[in-house]
């Protein structure tokens, strides 16, 4: 911790990007199949979906957050995933020098199955501010 991002021995940092209609946004499904999950979603998507550049799904909440850390997205948001799948991503966005707090806006917490990371403090809370549904999930503690 306070040594920096790297990837292959070169220096990695978040992007410049501060404009919400300009950012890449990367965000994950789940494996639920939950009716109601799905829903909750989709109205997520069907509200932020006009307002940023563009969303992309690659498949691992590890391998997105790393894409914000190197630059090549500007958010990440996802609902859902373990405190596994996010501790090693989390402290690379950090070191890269972008933030991650809870979709509602708030404070971080590992074990609360949410995670939002951007490349700045504000469009991370100008994004949050976007989403509306927020489906329960049982706490990781």
């Amino acid at each position: 911790r306070g040594q920096g991002a790297y990837l292959n021995g070169r220096r990695i940092h978040v992007s410049a990007q501060k404009e919400l209609s300009k950012s890449l946004v990367i965000t994950e499904f789940g494996a639920s199949r939950d009716v109601e999950k799905m829903k909750n979603h989709f109205e997520n998507y069907q509200n932020i979906l006009p307002k940023v550049h563009g969303i992309r799904m690659l498949g691992a909440a590890a391998l997105n957050l790393s894409m914000v850390a190197m630059g090549a997205v500007d958010i990440n948001f996802e609902i859902g995933t373990h405190a596994w799948d996010v501790c090693a991503g989390e402290l690379l966005v950090l070191e890269a020098g972008g933030v991650v707090i809870d979709p509602t806006g708030g404070k971080f917490d590992i074990m609360s199955r949410r995670v939002l990371a951007a490349s700045s403090e504000e469009l991370a809370q100008e994004f949050a501010k976007q989403l509306t549904q927020f489906y329960p999930q049982p706490r990781d503690d």
